[in-house]
């Protein structure tokens, strides 16, 4: 016998190790970074495998990392940008032919469970929200249908699932027939830790808004889309001639929101920033004093929603205003850091936002948040999460 036949090298076609598939960019889902830096702890080859819409910008890098994308420029939504989305993904994976992969959202599951067919791998599935129950598919019941089957489809064959919050977590695990970790969308301490001590002063969203540093700013971050409270937002500001509202993301909604602020006469109080790097948002949310997490129970997966702006307002030192669902409800009344509504009204956002910005200039409140804040941070942060991520892994070494 040939001694080659003996021991057989490893497949040139197969590679070791895992890799990412994410229909989002990691510029602007920093959650897609943490995953990748704690996977380097288990594995010794990571890849990643995300979806670029602006072919202008740069390849992601980070390192020891392997980065590959799909660059679809025309916009999301709709069957065609999917099929094809995904048909990129699973041609990527062909290539690598990976061992181990993370699939997030039913984007990356699918191409995964494909590549299963053919090069049986192992599978490990996030959710990042209830994605057939999103309100942009309540009105829709065939493509929730079919996205909900496909979901199912694809979670039969994986090892491990996780999720964002608890209530997500019983809804997969009744929908896959298997248990799913409940590993929370919390962000990194350190780097909050260290834009403090860089900057001081936190003046720098004032200055992307063109203000004086000690103008009161209220901030939204993420998609500008329906089922964020947006317009009841815009609408309190209204009501409050001396707090500004900044709006760091982009979406469909920025147009109708600034001709509504136009109307109602706050739109020099209104200022849309557009989509910022990850890297750049921690200096403007610490200008802010209250941050805004209104999302309101459009869909299942919204009643349910535990957002990372949540968490990441958090570490920079806000106060949090949201409407009284039971997740986010369940962190800001436990820590004591904000406001949950009972009323979706622009009314009870203004007093809200009154109330927070009459506290932070009182010492005495101000040390009392503070006191609160730093047991949030302590324990709503990466640092103390990762562990139960990694339990997706256990026993892979």
């Amino acid at each position: 016998m040939n001694p080659s036949q003996k021991n057989p090298p490893p497949s040139p076609f197969r590679a070791e190790g895992i890799t990412l598939v994410i229909a989002q960019s990691p510029r602007y889902f920093p959650h897609v970074e943490r995953h990748l830096r704690s996977l380097r702890k288990v594995f010794a080859k990571v890849s990643l495998i995300y979806w670029e819409k602006d072919p202008r910008e740069p390849l992601y890098t980070l390192e020891a990392i392997e980065v590959t994308r799909v660059v679809l420029p025309f916009g999301a939504g709709g069957a065609g940008f999917y099929l094809r989305l995904m048909a990129g993904f699973f041609l990527r994976l062909w290539r690598a032919r990976p061992k181990h992969v993370e699939a997030v959202d039913p984007e990356g599951l699918i191409p995964a469970r494909l590549l299963d067919w053919f090069f049986p791998a192992r599978i490990t599935y996030f959710s990042m929200e209830y994605y057939s129950e999103l309100p942009s598919l309540r009105a829709k019941p065939f493509k929730r249908r079919v996205w909900k089957a496909l979901e199912r489809w694809g979670a039969s064959r994986v090892a491990a699932a996780a999720t964002v919050c608890d209530s997500i977590a019983e809804h997969l695990s009744r929908d896959f027939a298997m248990p799913v970790l409940t590993v929370r969308n919390v962000p990194e301490r350190a780097p909050y830790l260290k834009a403090a001590a860089r900057d001081p002063s936190a003046s720098t969203l004032a200055l992307r808004c063109g203000l004086s540093p000690e103008a009161p700013i209220a901030i939204y971050q993420g998609m500008l889309q329906e089922g964020r409270g947006l317009e009841a937002t815009v609408a309190a500001i209204a009501l409050l001639p001396e707090i500004h509202f900044a709006l760091v993301g982009p979406g469909p909604l920025r147009k109708p929101l600034a001709e509504m602020a136009e109307r109602l006469g706050c739109a020099a109080r209104v200022h849309f920033l557009g989509e910022t790097p990850f890297a750049d948002m921690i200096a403007l949310t610490r200008g802010a004093f209250a941050g805004l997490a209104p999302f309101q129970p459009l869909s299942t997966s919204y009643v349910y929603s535990l957002p990372g702006k949540l968490f990441e307002y958090a570490q920079a030192g806000l106060p949090v205003v949201s409407f009284a669902l039971p997740e986010m409800r369940k962190v800001i009344e436990g820590y004591g850091i904000g406001i949950c509504l009972a009323e979706s009204t622009p009314r009870a956002l203004a007093d809200a936002l009154a109330r927070l910005l009459s506290e932070s200039r009182d010492p005495k409140s101000r040390t009392a948040l503070a006191t609160r804040l730093e047991r949030a941070q302590r324990e709503l942060c990466w640092e103390a999460e990762e562990a139960k991520y990694l339990e997706l892994y256990r026993g892979i070494r």
